[in-house]
């Protein structure tokens, strides 16, 4: 058996810990367009640098070829802009033009097709009936003139000859005049039957020809100014979209050169719960002339050293020991290993990505060991201290669930009873009762068998 008694019991946590500027100032590679950014000129890392210094710059041969480009792009959509311009008066212009001539268009052609239905047509029928009627006057006429010399030479008015001559002659005009009303017989038939219904035809397909031409104009007149209005707005789009750009290359232009927002001491990459890492958060940050970076990204940071505070990251296990106020001492990882009194500022209530959670540590006074930002110290907090601690042996507190539940054989005599207990912090190879035992009460050093 084993007598538990009472005895002063200090419990320290240590951990490791990041000294972080609490006063910086992120420098960034802020260009709206341009990313080709090579550096030209670039202060040491860790060099004292004074607000308005410049601290690097990029290489501005890319960027002034194309502003010089970006400029002729905005004299060319100028010539653009104007253009369209010019193509919508014309349109405002000649709309309503156009749209009174394809009426009046439209209305010619209908009054054409009735007036040819109502007046042309009949007219050249009746033209018809006449020529088909009067095809046979000529050669009744040549006739009768025939008959009239035949019978004026049986009286022998003229000499033979004569009378042959005459009579020749009019018997050719009867011949004539056969052959001409044929002729003229034939084209009335003709006309009659197939030019006419052509002529008809061809004159309602021309009314539905200039019926759809109407229609179409109707269609396309405002469809055609439209994309004129369309093509006016594409310009203006394009022409401002080009300033912006000529205007954000410019304002690009100003920031190759980049001075320093603040006194302090010069940083490459940016601090992440005080770690430094690159502006894209790869551990990678080095910044070296003629070597390109990215843009957007934080690539400097100007930090105070005189500002400074302790980052921690704070294992699970540990949460509820440490607690805002409570008191502590960092040690510096350098030669010397300085120290200085710090506080507990937050614990955080949440995890981090690690499972970790994230402790801010205050410095107590002035940065006496001269600790810099990205430095790194070891913790150490008094996180329980009881003079009156009722102590056990480890090894005589039992547990069947993992440590959930624990339990003592208290021994009286001959005799062992189990006895539930409640634990605190361990010492070493002693754990602190809490409750379930009293001082001079004995247990039995092992399980009983």
């Amino acid at each position: 058996t084993v007598a538990v008694k009472l005895e002063p019991i200090s419990i320290y946590e240590s951990f490791e810990g990041t000294f972080e500027s609490t006063k910086f100032a992120e420098v960034k590679a802020d260009f709206e367009n341009w990313s080709d950014l090579k550096i030209s000129t670039l202060a040491e890392e860790g060099s004292v640098v004074s607000q308005g210094q410049e601290i690097i710059a990029f290489d501005n041969e890319s960027i002034d070829k194309a502003i010089k480009e970006a400029e002729f792009g905005l004299k060319s959509s100028e010539f653009a802009l104007h253009a369209a311009e010019l193509d919508m008066k014309e349109i405002d212009a000649t709309y309503k033009l156009d749209s009174a001539l394809a009426d009046r268009t439209w209305q010619h052609a209908q009054e054409d097709a009735q007036y040819y239905k109502s007046v042309e047509l009949p007219e050249r029928l009746k033209d018809l009936d006449y020529s088909q009627k009067t095809a046979g006057y000529f050669l009744e006429y040549s006739k009768d003139e025939l008959d009239q010399l035949e019978q004026m030479y049986t009286e022998d008015e003229l000499t033979e000859e004569s009378e042959e001559i005459v009579l020749k002659r009019a018997r050719r005009s009867v011949e004539s005049a056969e052959r001409s009303k044929d002729r003229t017989l034939r084209r009335v038939k003709r006309d009659r039957e197939v030019t006419v219904p052509r002529d008809v035809t061809s004159r309602d397909d021309m009314l539905k020809r200039a019926e759809l031409t109407y229609k179409r104009s109707q269609a396309t007149l405002p469809i055609k100014k439209e994309k004129v209005t369309l093509a006016l707005a594409e310009a203006a789009f394009g022409h401002e979209k080009k300033i912006e750009s000529l205007n954000d290359l410019k304002a690009d232009r100003a920031k190759m050169s980049i001075d320093s927002p603040m006194d302090g001491i010069l940083y490459y990459g940016k601090c992440v719960r005080g770690k430094w890492v690159s502006g894209t958060g790869t551990p990678k940050r080095r910044l070296e002339k003629d070597k390109k970076v990215t843009a957007k990204t934080v690539i400097m940071t100007i930090v105070d050293p005189n500002q400074i505070m302790i980052r921690a990251n704070l294992e699970e296990p540990k949460l509820g020991t440490l607690k805002a106020g409570m008191r502590g001492t960092a040690m510096l990882k350098t030669a010397g290993k300085n120290k200085m009194p710090v506080s507990v500022k937050v614990v955080g209530a949440i995890p981090m990505d690690d499972g970790k959670y994230d402790c801010q540590i205050q410095i107590e006074g002035a940065n006496s060991a001269k600790a810099m930002p990205g430095m790194g110290c070891k913790l150490s907090f008094l996180v329980h201290e009881n003079q009156q601690a009722l102590m056990a042996p480890k090894a005589s507190v039992f547990s069947d669930d993992g440590g959930i539940n624990n339990y003592v054989y208290v021994v009286n005599g001959e005799k062992s009873e189990k006895r539930v207990v409640q634990v605190g912090h361990a010492n070493g190879e002693k754990v602190e009762i809490v409750d379930g035992l009293s001082a001079g009460e004995k247990i039995a050093k092992t399980k009983p068998k």
